[in-house]
């Protein structure tokens, strides 16, 4: 999960169309594969916040992010923190 992750790639690598790879994933998961792709690296990237000092900026390439304030409105879309305030208020 640690790369830029496309609906197009999935659908490719599985040999099947984007939109029945959308369509059976919705109907399994119950959300989008994208959602979900976003999700998983959230919840990577709590856990680096956490247990690393890596910067957000190294975290955000790492995770596939083209920068540092795509990273951080999507973490906050997801959590209702930014990264940094993230760390900080769980970091022990």
């Amino acid at each position: 999960i640690e790369s830029h992750v496309s609906l197009e790639q999935i659908s490719r690598d599985l040999n099947i169309s984007m939109s029945y790879a959308s369509k059976c994933f919705k109907s399994k998961m119950g959300t989008t594969i994208m959602h979900y792709c976003k999700k998983i690296k959230i919840d990577r990237a709590k856990s680096l916040l956490l247990s690393t000092t890596k910067s957000i900026l190294d975290i955000a390439l790492l995770l596939g992010f083209y920068d540092q304030s795509h990273f951080t409105r999507t973490f906050k879309a997801f959590t209702g923190l930014t990264p940094t305030q993230y760390r900080n208020n769980n970091y022990l």
